[in-house]
């Protein structure tokens, strides 16, 4: 009897810890992607974070933070001055979208008549569907 008590409990045991990790992964699902990102800096960084700890005396706190300041200036600061200059010019976009817009989809190419069996039918829905889509003035 002790047997088969044992073995249900491992069985149970296993049970649980067969759920609490099925959850974890439920949790950890959506950053997979940057887990995964985070391992392969970490790898291909390494190299470097050990060659920073040799140069400044053998601190690994301080060489794990220059290296983490490096990184951040390489990735971040480009997209931090594309997003700034974006920002300048988001009124010259409202502009010329709304120009566009105003302007209406335009008329079906002249290369679409020319195919055989749907060229004429589908210039013809092009035109009805751009007629549909035009702003009334």
């Amino acid at each position: 009897m002790n047997q088969s008590g044992s073995t249900i409990e491992k069985r149970i045991a296993s049970g649980i810890l067969l759920l609490l990790l099925v959850g974890c992964l439920f949790v950890l699902w959506p950053f997979v992607t940057a887990i995964v990102w985070a391992t392969v800096l970490s790898i291909s960084l390494l190299p470097l974070h050990r060659r920073v700890i040799r140069m400044i005396g053998g601190r690994q706190t301080l060489a794990a933070a220059l290296v983490c300041l490096g990184v951040m200036l390489i990735v971040v600061l480009p997209f931090g001055i594309v997003t700034f200059k974006l920002a300048d010019n988001v009124d010259e976009l409202k502009t010329a979208t709304q120009r566009w817009l105003d302007a209406g989809p335009p008329g079906p190419p002249a290369w679409l008549s020319k195919i055989p069996l749907v060229g004429p039918s589908a210039t013809e829905r092009w035109r009805t569907l751009a007629a549909g889509c035009s702003r009334p003035a």
